[in-house]
């Protein structure tokens, strides 16, 4: 069974591919894809990351760290929610 662009799912996204200072090949599919998501899809992400990790695409998602590490970096112009652990 497919899921419909129009069903509601929750997606976790692990983004410790976006670290401040670097650029990989993953971290530019996985930025182009959320960015393509948020205004195509009705799926809810959840951006998991750690101390090194910055949001890097534009979108309302939930964002959360590993226990014990502290928050993701938001980017400029991306709405998001904490999920505290």
């Amino acid at each position: 069974m497919v899921a419909s662009l129009d069903s509601e799912l929750t997606v976790g996204v692990d983004i410790r591919e976006w670290r401040r200072g670097t650029s990989t090949g993953i971290g530019r599919v996985l930025t182009s894809y959320l960015s393509w998501a948020a205004k195509h899809t009705a799926h809810h992400h959840v951006l998991v990351g750690n101390e090194q990790s910055e949001v890097r695409a534009d979108g309302d998602f939930t964002v959360c760290s590993y226990a014990g590490t502290p928050r993701a970096t938001p980017s400029l112009g991306t709405t998001s929610s904490w999920l505290e652990p």
